[in-house]
């Protein structure tokens, strides 16, 4: 009778922790317009109510750690170099949590801080556990999160469509989230950002659904006319988003995606004499096309940003430039970090906030050198053990999606973005994870 119950209680609390990572997969969609507007209705709940989706992942992971400890999965999950790398990241944002603390930080700001900084890790921890413990809960959550693109990259598209202004009505205003951008104040040229924060998050979303679906046509192209209408639907939605978003970190980072696609698909099929003149052709092309559009709107608008007679006084370009020149400053005089929350949206809640546009900077000015160490070490083994399934196109499309948002990353703090750091993070997580007890698994 007691073995009964336990088993009954360890259904329910799995059914629980699924329910919970489901609804943040699938909330992510509209975590954006929901904030926004609660923070016009109530704005003094407005932070707590961004919290909700890390509020439900914190719940998650107790219970996957309940849940393991039940099961004795400890002896495996301490002997997992990914899970130990990052337990040494939260720790040491713990250290420097207290540090901050105790040279007079604000408490809101700290914390905002480790937020946005241990988001991704607890969300890669959380799903790693529990697709480790019940595999067959994969495809529930795969679900969910291709409904939830399904909203993203389809309200992006929309958009083309709808009055600029429509998130308005939402509570959208330069007060919340601007409802839409322009590249450098230039009107002709509208950036939107579908139901995320900007237009550089769509950018960074549409970069993985482009990539993704793109494996997905290479690996199911002769399967069937069904398959192939929806990888082309796919992929060409997620062009358009990535295109309306003039992201040019994501779109440099898509292209060197989809160029190592290109190169897994045909490496071993062409001689080398033809990859000297594929790469040969595309340099002509490129170097003959910046040459013939060196004089248009598009070419100073879109490329360069520096159109001199409708852009804005000072470019993205001035300001790219700046925040590279401050990181790179302040990571060689704080070999420790400035501190948890001194970086990104985290310091706006204090006196003066610090814009980092790189990942990297934007870690280290956070956490140290020793923070980026332990982050590019997460990132190398999460990539490997994704490319040791590129069989799978889907462990093949993330392989090549993370190589494109760490080329991003050069440009802009693409995990500080709750969205792209659940969704990305979460996902390689559940591709990578194996389950330990086949026979004990099926089971429940």
């Amino acid at each position: 009778m007691s073995n009964l119950n336990t088993d009954n209680l360890e259904r329910r609390l799995a059914s629980v922790t699924l329910a919970l990572l489901a609804a943040i997969m699938l909330g992510l969609a509209i975590h954006t317009p929901l904030t926004v507007f609660a923070s016009t209705h109530w704005p003094l709940v407005a932070l707590y109510a961004k919290a909700w989706k890390e509020v439900l992942l914190m719940v998650a992971f107790v219970l996957v750690i309940i849940l393991g400890w039940r099961r004795h999965a400890w002896r495996f999950w301490l002997r997992d170099k990914l899970l130990w790398l990052i337990a040494g990241f939260a720790l040491w944002h713990l250290v420097l949590v207290g540090i901050s603390l105790a040279a007079g930080n604000s408490a809101t700001t700290v914390i905002a801080g480790l937020v946005i900084d241990l988001r991704w890790g607890l969300i890669a921890a959380t799903m790693y556990g529990f697709i480790y413990l019940y595999p067959r809960y994969r495809q529930i959550l795969l679900k969910c999160m291709l409904a939830a693109a399904v909203v993203i990259i389809g309200f992006a598209c929309l958009q083309l469509a709808l009055p600029r202004d429509f998130l308005t009505i939402f509570g959208y205003s330069q007060a919340t989230v601007a409802p839409y951008l322009t590249v450098d104040s230039n009107e002709a040229y509208v950036r939107f950002g579908s139901t995320l924060r900007g237009p550089n998050p769509l950018g960074a979303y549409a970069l993985g659904g482009l990539v993704l679906a793109s494996a997905f046509l290479a690996a199911k192209w002769r399967d069937s006319a069904k398959l192939r209408v929806y990888g082309i639907l796919a992929a060409a939605s997620s062009s358009i988003a990535l295109y309306i978003s003039y992201s040019r970190a994501a779109i440099l980072g898509a292209l060197a995606a989809l160029g190592g696609l290109f190169a897994h698909q045909y490496g071993r099929k062409l001689s080398k004499k033809a990859w000297i003149s594929i790469a040969a052709g595309v340099l002509v092309a490129a170097a003959g096309g910046a040459y013939l559009l060196r004089d248009t709107n598009f070419m100073h608008n879109v490329i360069l940003h520096d159109n001199p007679t409708t852009g804005a006084a000072r470019t993205s370009n001035d300001d790219h430039l700046s925040s590279l020149r401050d990181g790179v400053i302040k990571a060689a005089q704080q070999p420790f970090g400035a501190g948890i929350g001194s970086t990104g949206s985290a310091s706006l809640l204090g006196d003066s906030g610090v814009i980092i546009e790189n990942q990297y900077l934007f870690i280290v000015h956070e956490a140290g050198w020793l923070g980026l160490v332990i982050y590019l070490m997460i990132v190398i083994i999460v990539l490997r053990r994704l490319w040791r399934r590129r069989n799978d196109w889907l462990a093949l499309g993330m392989f090549l999606s993370g190589i494109g948002l760490s080329i991003a990353s050069l440009f802009l703090p693409v995990f500080a973005d709750d969205v792209i750091a659940l969704v990305w993070w979460g996902l390689s997580a559940l591709i990578v994870a194996r389950p330990f007890d086949r026979e004990l698994v099926d089971s429940l």
